[in-house]
């Protein structure tokens, strides 16, 4: 299946030396039976040899173009602060060449797309449903609670709700509230469900049509949304505009990766009991 339409790949990058070839050439992959695919990759504060992996991507890959913007850490301590300011630089090559693009899929570079198809990406494409984004879904439990907005799903901050509402709780009253709170949350989507409506989500990838980065950006909502997830204020300033947003489940990118298999209770307690061993000999 040829579908006629031009992508650009959006996603961030940082100490990925190890994922960020594999993760472009799973794209490249992916993406194929689409008329044209670009990529446009904005790196910071890598310590490792992230920004040499890119510059070889560039020479190798048709349509690869990178930025580096150095040691933000310093300038820009606050990390989501830091992030947001990263994904408006390709917000902003979004803007300068827009002509040039009809959908923009927006992908973390890390390791966490392994699942990723051309099957996937074309349920979204000759899907009926009239649709302005669309977000990843994972068979092993969709992980991205931080960045979903959903109603009578996840309607709220989970970190704010930890923060105020764990206070006084002990050991196991914690555990058992972050269990509700996050894990419970992470449910199983069958790839055959309909589309689920959403205020926000991401996933890993989403993807939008690319008229949305003319109208909106990831800085902050208001001074209130600082600390949230920047996913979640470019999602809501285009429900708010009336921008039909969703999570496609069968755009799978992951089955089981480090955040869904939390979902099992013993995996959580293996893995704080290791961090109390790692303290103590540390």
């Amino acid at each position: 299946m040829r579908l006629d339409n031009r992508i650009l790949v959006c996603g961030l990058a940082r100490d990925v030396e190890h994922s960020i070839s594999s993760e472009i050439l799973r794209m490249c992959r992916s993406l194929k039976g689409f008329r044209e695919v670009h990529f446009y990759v904005v790196e910071s504060d890598s310590k490792d040899r992230t920004r040499e992996k890119l510059e070889k991507l560039r020479n190798s890959t048709v349509n690869f173009r990178y930025i580096s913007l150095g040691n933000l850490a310093t300038a820009i301590p606050n990390r989501i602060e830091r992030i947001r300011y990263c994904r408006n630089k390709y917000v902003e090559y979004i803007r300068e060449n827009s002509e040039k693009f009809d959908y923009v899929v927006v992908a973390d570079l890390d390791g966490i797309n392994t699942g990723i198809s051309r099957q996937a990406f074309e349920s979204s494409f000759t899907s009926v449903l009239e649709w302005d984004m669309c977000a990843a879904n994972q068979t092993g439990g969709y992980y991205d609670i931080y960045a979903l907005r959903a109603k009578g799903w996840c309607e709220s901050d989970y970190l704010r709700e930890l923060e105020v509402k764990s206070q006084g709780l002990n050991n196991r009253q914690l555990f058992h509230f972050r269990t509700a709170l996050i894990y419970d949350r992470m449910k199983k989507i069958n790839r055959q469900s309909p589309w689920i409506a959403v205020e926000s989500a991401f996933g890993g990838i989403a993807v939008y049509k690319s008229k949305l980065f003319l109208e909106a950006d990831y800085s902050a909502l208001d001074e209130s949304a600082l600390r949230q997830c920047e996913h979640v204020d470019f999602n809501l300033k285009l429900k708010n505009m009336g921008y039909k947003l969703f999570i496609n489940p069968a755009l799978i990118n992951s089955h089981w990766n480090t955040y869904n298999i939390n979902r099992f209770t013993v995996v959580r307690r293996i893995r704080g009991l290791r961090r109390k061993i790692s303290e103590k000999l540390s």
